[in-house]
């Protein structure tokens, strides 16, 4: 059975290791623990002008892909929506801007 030294070890090195090839996206990461008694786990309160950017999944739904819009329309309006494409002849993925009227365009033409 594994330590409590060797857990918190496990857990930082899940959450906080990341491949150099993403080190561009200079994104912060935070944990933090739930306060007992809380009704809404997992919910952190922060300043909306900390988020620069919302980056859809390749395979979000039409669904999460309207929820998205909406959530920047209505809570980060500074936001850029960007989308993750994949790219078949490289297997890599690739990050774009995404209007929201061509984006809907790549999601219909998917399905």
């Amino acid at each position: 059975m594994a330590s409590v030294l060797d857990m918190r070890e496990i857990t930082d090195a899940f959450f906080f290791t990341k491949s150099a090839n993403w080190a561009h996206e200079q994104e912060i990461r935070v944990i933090r623990q739930v306060a007992t008694g809380s009704t809404l786990p997992g919910v952190v309160s922060f300043p909306t002008d900390l988020v620069t950017e919302i980056i859809i999944g390749a395979r979000t739904s039409e669904e999460n892909l309207l929820r998205a819009f909406g959530l920047r329309d209505s809570k980060y309006p500074k936001a850029q929506m960007k989308v993750a494409l994949l790219d078949l002849h490289t297997y890599s993925m690739r990050i774009e801007s995404a209007p929201p009227k061509l984006f809907m365009q790549i999601v219909r033409h998917h399905e």
